[in-house]
């Protein structure tokens, strides 16, 4: 359910469809889409022609760079008496957006969307496109599906997720608290897939959850000390 810090599922709506008009969202999707066309991209921002596109480590950091620089600046939206403070994470490589929603006086919030959703859909055309990249893997609803299923099964391993809306492909989450687990200090074993799926994902693993990627930024140790 959408938590009382939003006052009610139409308020939260609201602020949402406010944070797909922010400046931040329209100048994200303009980068994005100029990626795609070197020549428009380097008149542009010139810069990028110092950069190897081809070289995944060179694109990556160019990317994050320009997203960083007029994207992530943090905004605030008034909505029913209260105010949100808006961060969004440019990830560039993602098919999701992803922001963090600090509420005055309250909590602090994870929202995980896209930046276009079913409501304005008109076509029956459009409608199975936009199907089709809604399910796929590590979209809003796929995480959502798989957040939901640990979480009804009380699995220690699964997040906070506290409401999800399909027609506006958004998942809500409480921002969950801790320490980022890296593997830097482990051993060479635990970066294999099927031990740590069965070492340290085990609660996961026997509900038939197998983790395929194990990157950094991906896990956290909670600050209660529970599992990842």
């Amino acid at each position: 359910a959408v938590p009382s810090d939003f006052v009610n599922e139409a308020t939260f709506l609201d602020v949402l469809s406010d944070i797909l008009r922010s400046e931040a969202v329209t100048n994200y999707l303009e980068i994005k889409r100029l990626e795609g066309k070197p020549e428009e991209l380097a008149a542009k921002y010139p810069e990028v022609k110092k950069v190897d596109m081809f070289q995944m480590d060179e694109r990556r950091d160019f990317m994050k760079s320009l997203l960083a620089k007029y994207c992530t600046k943090p905004f605030k939206i008034q909505k029913a008496d209260k105010t949100y403070t808006v961060t969004f994470f440019c990830n560039p490589f993602s098919s999701k957006i992803v922001f963090k929603i600090d509420v005055q006086n309250g909590g602090t919030y994870i929202v995980k969307t896209l930046p276009y959703n079913f409501v304005n859909i008109s076509s029956d055309r459009t409608r199975k496109e936009h199907e089709n990249q809604a399910i796929r893997a590590d979209s809003p609803f796929s995480n959502a599906m798989l957040e939901f299923y640990l979480k009804l099964n009380k699995s220690p391993h699964a997040p906070n997720i506290l409401y999800y809306n399909y027609q506006y492909e958004i998942a809500l989450y409480g921002q969950d608290t801790g320490t980022l687990y890296t593997f830097d200090d482990k051993p060479y074993a635990l970066r294999d897939f099927h031990q740590f799926n069965t070492k340290l994902m085990k609660d996961a693993n026997l509900l038939g959850v197998y983790i395929n990627d194990i990157s950094y930024g991906n896990f956290l140790i909670p600050e209660n000390g529970g599992k990842l």
